[in-house]
């Protein structure tokens, strides 16, 4: 009889590293599809940057159960720093100004401060003058 069992398998030398590469991989993806996207002038806001950084972050720190490391935690802190920063920056400095109402006939038209395309500032107050004016909108893509 033969009593040969098959060798125990053992353990990954590595555990963990898949997720901390796929990880890496979905923390840097944002950056660049958003450099892509600005380098093809696509004006759209990138919602799938902060998403791909916490899936990263999560992947990473899910790595770093697996195996902890200094190196590990380092990499999961900062792609934790990316992920909030890009939170941060989704829901607070792409924000749009509170809707005031439309503007209506014999209502003052409301105040604004924007910038041209030239960089130049533009205000309420370069629409005054002796001669009637029509502010046209167009939102398009360029």
């Amino acid at each position: 009889m033969n009593d040969s069992h098959p060798p125990a398998s053992q353990p990954p030398r590595y555990p963990g590293r898949a997720y901390l590469f796929v990880g890496l991989l979905l923390v840097m993806a944002g950056p660049v599809i958003y450099t892509v996207q600005i380098l093809n002038k696509s004006l759209m806001a990138p919602w799938y940057f902060p998403i791909l950084a916490t899936l990263g972050a999560l992947l990473i720190a899910w790595s770093l159960v697996q195996s902890r490391s200094f190196v590990r935690g380092g990499i999961a802190g900062l792609a934790a720093l990316v992920a909030g920063l890009s939170w941060l920056f989704m829901l607070v400095g792409m924000a749009t100004p509170p809707y005031t109402g439309p503007v209506t006939v014999g209502r003052a038209f409301p105040g604004f401060e924007t910038t041209l395309a030239s960089g130049r500032p533009f205000q309420q107050s370069d629409l005054q003058g002796d001669k009637s004016t029509v502010l046209l909108f167009f939102r398009g893509r360029w």
